[in-house]
């Protein structure tokens, strides 16, 4: 340095150039928010499969659809969501066979606020009578989804799961049915985002193990018939830690192991569906349904909250064709209330009635505000 009158001065500075790992600063910005988009949708997926197990324990009416056709294609929607879908639905043996093969599956595809998700399963399905009050299965379900991971300026996730099932179901008297199911399978999951000139792609395996049990009895209250119905179940996922590769400031990196975690989702429903009027063939009828519900509602932690839902269903034979359907539907768990009001009308027409109309109308409200929704869907089946 020089000064104004000539005079110099000199003195040494030394720089120290550290090797910052801008990569694992940035992920380490962003890894909360991450954790939880990968853990929510494996929260979804893995209530996606309990509701599939659940449906096991209930017994199939076994020629009762007999006359319908296997293919159903539907379209519905309201100013807030739009949906298409087609499902199948097939009994490869006789309906009255001691051992009994059913295939059946589904694709979806879901607009809701500008995002637009796919969803999709099927599933293979032995059923044997051992006795004629007992029946044993198995069940091979593979199923996948593709969504929009949020959070960040642009993310998406898939997964794909292949599922194994035992089941059975047990009359132990005329009015007393019970049932439970064990399930093991695994889930592969892929997703990527941009964020800030980070750009992210990653994978990872879930391990999912499911459980649940069921127990449903008739009776008379007051000379009206009584339906109680008490299920538990449970399904949980080690996911570990996803691989990812990421790219970020002229850096980049593979195979950087992020710790998910676990999450699991139980689910505990003790209605009672009591027949007010109709039934026995009667041209309406009218159950109400209270009952205790419980529920994991969170994939950031395993507490179950209990509270109750309170459900009515009327409905009614207008025609031969005709039908109108009435549902009110109240749950109120840890102090998170959900409401549904809806109002159906459907028509069966053309060859076989193999056509179906329905105008619906819903009215819900919840904690995030309620919404109301005009639906026509219409069903076709071959």
């Amino acid at each position: 340095a020089t000064a104004a009158d000539g005079q110099k001065a000199t003195q040494t500075i030394t720089v120290t150039v550290l090797p910052v790992d801008e990569i694992a600063q940035k992920l380490g910005e962003i890894g909360g928010e991450l954790r939880t988009g990968l853990r929510e949708h494996a929260f979804d997926s893995l209530q996606a499969a309990l509701a599939i197990n659940e449906g096991l324990l209930s017994e199939d009416d076994r020629c009762a659809s007999a006359n319908r056709g296997p293919v159903a294609a539907q379209v519905s929607g309201d100013r807030t969501a739009q949906q298409a879908g087609v499902s199948y639905a097939q009994s490869l043996t006789d309906c009255r066979s001691q051992t009994r093969v059913k295939v059946d599956g589904g694709a979806y595809l879901t607009r809701r606020d500008g995002d637009v998700d796919t969803r999709g399963f099927g599933t293979v399905r032995i059923e044997h009578d051992a006795t004629d009050r007992v029946t044993v299965g198995a069940a091979l379900t593979s199923s996948f989804a593709d969504d929009e991971l949020g959070g960040f300026a642009s993310g998406a996730i898939s997964d794909r799961t292949l599922q194994v099932d035992v089941f059975a179901r047990w009359r132990l008297t005329d009015d007393l049915r019970a049932g439970a199911f064990l399930g093991a399978g695994r889930a592969w999951y892929d997703f990527d985002l941009v964020e800030d000139g980070l750009t992210l792609s990653g994978e990872m395996t879930g391990e999912r193990l499911l459980y649940g049990a069921m127990l449903s009895g008739d009776l008379t209250v007051g000379g009206r018939p009584v339906t109680v119905d008490a299920l538990v179940s449970h399904a949980s996922e080690d996911l570990g830690a996803a691989s990812l590769d990421a790219a970020y400031l002229g850096e980049r990196r593979s195979g950087i192991a992020f710790q998910v975690g676990e999450v699991d989702a139980t689910r505990v429903s003790v209605p009672a569906h009591i027949g007010l009027l109709g039934g026995n063939g009667a041209s309406y009828r009218l159950v109400l349904s209270p009952g205790v519900l419980c529920e994991d509602r969170a994939a950031s932690g395993s507490g179950l909250t209990c509270g109750y839902q309170l459900g009515a269903r009327l409905s009614a034979d207008v025609g031969s064709r005709d039908g109108l359907v009435l549902r009110v539907r109240h749950e109120e768990v840890d102090g998170r209330i959900a409401q549904l009001l809806s109002v159906g009308y459907a028509i069966r027409f053309g060859r076989s009635e193999g056509l179906a109309l329905a105008l619906t109308m819903d009215q819900r409200a919840g904690a995030q505000g309620g919404d109301s929704a005009l639906m026509l869907r219409l069903t076709t089946g071959r």
